[in-house]
């Protein structure tokens, strides 16, 4: 990216080498090194794991090393790449993925690997986009994705417009669920109770002239139906998005 911050640049030859494995670059002079990268990142994790991403600085993660943050800079150059590596590091889990045999369940543990990941680690899922992730187990994530659909006779294309399609649906149900855990610890409630809790404050405020078909929910009770399995909203959005990928599939097999 001539004349660009190479800061905001998450495909910088430094970025990269960073994230591949060249990750020693304080000086060789003076006393042992007493820092590294992995060491840093790891620290980061920590902390975006019991404060949030947000937390994570240069100086923070610094102060907790017991080191200056120009100690820091010699090794990560800006919180850009700080950031790349901790996404990277946490998503090496995801890359222990056995595949089915079928591009279906094959996709289904796919989609599962990131799941995990994301609720061992939540701030991944607030935490802004920037780019398509290109750290070494991002990439080899994505490689276990493509072989999942290698029996859907699909082009690549259209296998990377699946995989998107995907992540976008396990990103979003995942923010969803994970919002509406953190607003029933906030009140102090089970996340099970948060439904029954939404129906009883709509049945308050809901005209069935206005709303007939709302209200028509209402009085089916579908807010106060227990979940007969966990993740049961999660798993039938899943369930969709698979058929309708089937659906493509066999569209492309007849050539329409």
């Amino acid at each position: 990216m001539a004349g660009g911050d190479e800061s905001s640049d998450p495909y910088s030859s430094r970025a990269l080498e960073l994230l591949w494995g060249n990750r020693e670059e304080a000086p060789a002079r003076g006393p042992k090194r007493a820092l590294s990268v992995d060491t840093i990142v790891r620290t980061a994790i920590g902390i975006a794991d019991a404060e949030g991403l947000e937390a994570v600085t240069m100086r923070r993660v610094a102060t907790e090393l017991g080191f200056t943050t120009m100690a820091l800079y010699r090794y990560v150059p800006h919180k850009r790449s700080l950031v790349d590596l901790t996404v990277d590091t946490v998503g090496a889990a995801m890359t222990d993925v056995r595949l089915p045999p079928g591009w279906r369940d094959g996709l289904t543990a796919w989609v599962r690997a990131y799941l995990d990941v994301s609720s061992e680690h939540p701030w991944l899922l607030r935490m802004e986009i920037v780019g398509a992730p290109a750290g070494p187990n991002s990439v080899a994530y994505l490689e276990i994705g493509l072989r999942a659909l290698d029996e859907s006779g699909l082009p690549g294309g259209d296998k990377m417009a699946v995989l998107l399609a995907l992540t976008g649906y396990v990103r979003g149900a995942a923010q969803i669920a994970s919002g509406i855990s953190n607003a029933a610890s906030a009140r102090g409630v089970a996340d099970e109770d948060m439904a029954p809790s939404y129906g009883h404050a709509l049945a308050k405020v809901v005209d069935g002239e206005r709303f007939p078909r709302l209200a028509e929910v209402l009085t089916e009770g579908v807010f106060e139906m227990p979940e007969e399995q966990p993740d049961e909203d999660f798993e039938f959005g899943l369930a969709r998005m698979l058929d309708g990928i089937s659906v493509f599939i066999e569209h492309r097999r007849v050539g329409q």
